[in-house]
């Protein structure tokens, strides 16, 4: 087996994806953030609406209490402060109407927002997977590569080693490749080791959530038995309770609120779509702690 070790190398096209990444999840972050501030400028606004009203309804109480004291003079009187209070039920209602409408609007966009980013993981997993099978096959037809396999004297592992080194310094996200010589046949191996969690880690960890999300929010990668292949938590369990997700996980991008350990919290995956010819079978899956 040979070996080719080198200095992971940075190149600026990397840095350039990383930072144009780096700046979309600021941006759905700041998205994000916007929405849950509109709600709850929206909760205020109904409170304070809520705070007229009721002072309206016992302005509406008082004019009928004095209106029946002042007896038949009182009487028109009377008819305005009931009108008062029938109207104050309607904007009651209707504060109610829009208060729950507001919330809807806000778990939906919530659920919503979880499905795409456990898609967009998902996704991120399957074109890093599909580029790294590519590569291999790619570096396995490589002169350097083949000769080496064909003869493995000296010159042809010494050649086969600076090739590949080459290579190996113009990635990030290697940390070495290895050509196998299969017992002196034509055919070898040429194997690419990478750092799993510097992949699928990092994505996770780095999903657009706003502080206040990540403070009740769990980011995974998991397969079909629901052990957890990538996990935003350091402490997390290894595998999920893959009982309360079976439904969820026969769908398309799909959500639901669900007790888990007692709390409601609202749970999201997306299935692996696949990229070009390569599918992982693996699912994104987030789960939120609703308050």
């Amino acid at each position: 087996m040979m070996g080719c070790n080198g200095e992971i190398g940075t190149a600026n096209g990397a840095a350039e994806t990383r930072d144009r990444g780096a700046a979309v999840e600021q941006q759905i972050a700041a998205i994000a953030s916007l929405s849950e501030s509109l709600l709850r400028g929206v909760d205020t606004a109904l409170d304070e609406v809520s705070n007229v009203n009721l002072s309206t309804q016992l302005l509406s109480v008082n004019a009928r209490i004095e209106a029946a004291r002042a007896g038949a003079a009182g009487g028109s009187f009377a008819v305005v402060a009931t009108e008062m209070n029938r109207l104050s039920s309607e904007v009651k209602s209707l504060t109610a109407r829009l208060r729950g409408d507001a919330h809807e609007t806000g778990r939906q966009v919530r659920d919503a927002r979880l499905c795409e980013l456990a898609l967009t993981n998902i996704d991120l997993i399957d074109r890093n997977l599909y580029e790294r099978s590519c590569d291999v096959r790619w570096w396995a037809t490589d002169a350097a590569a083949v000769d080496c396999v064909r003869d493995p004297s000296a010159p042809h592992r010494q050649h086969a080693q600076r090739r590949l080194g080459q290579i190996l310094d113009s990635y990030t996200v290697y940390s070495d490749l290895v050509l196998v010589d299969v017992h002196g046949r034509l055919l070898g191996v040429l194997g690419i080791l990478f750092d799993w969690d510097a992949l699928a880690g990092t994505i996770v960890r780095r999903t657009p959530l706003t502080a206040d999300e990540w403070a009740r929010t769990r980011v995974c990668i998991i397969d079909n038995t629901g052990r957890v292949l990538a996990d935003s938590m350091q402490d997390g369990t290894s595998q999920l309770d893959i009982s309360v997700w079976k439904a969820l996980l026969k769908q398309p991008p799909s959500s639901a609120v669900l007790r888990i350990e007692g709390r409601e919290t609202c749970v999201a995956h997306a299935a692996s779509p696949g990229y070009e010819t390569y599918r992982s079978g693996w699912h994104g899956a987030n789960s939120a702690r609703t308050h």
